[in-house]
C-alpha cells in the first residue's frame, strides 16, 4: 500500500484479512502497528513511515512472521 491513511493511524482496519500473506506500506501515516498481530502474515515490509512511533504489535507475529525490513 502506498500512502496508507487509515481513519484510526494504526492497522485495525486490516484484522479481517485473514488470507494475507505478504503486507508492504510505503508512506504512510500510521503512528502505530496495532492491529497487524491480529494477521497471520509471513512477510511484513515498513518504508518511509516517519509518524510510527509504536511497533509493539510486531511481538505477536513471533508465530507467523519470517520477514521484517524496515
Amino acid at each position: 500500500m502506498w500512502s496508507y491513511k487509515p481513519k484510526y493511524k494504526n492497522l485495525e482496519e486490516l484484522c479481517n484479512l485473514n488470507q494475507l500473506q505478504e503486507l508492504h506500506i510505503i508512506q504512510g501515516a500510521i503512528t502505530s502497528l496495532d492491529g497487524v498481530e491480529k494477521l497471520n502474515i509471513k512477510k511484513l515490509e515498513l518504508c518511509y513511515l516517519k509518524n510510527l512511533c509504536d511497533i509493539r504489535a510486531l511481538g505477536g507475529l513471533s508465530n507467523s512472521l519470517e520477514e521484517l525490513e524496515f
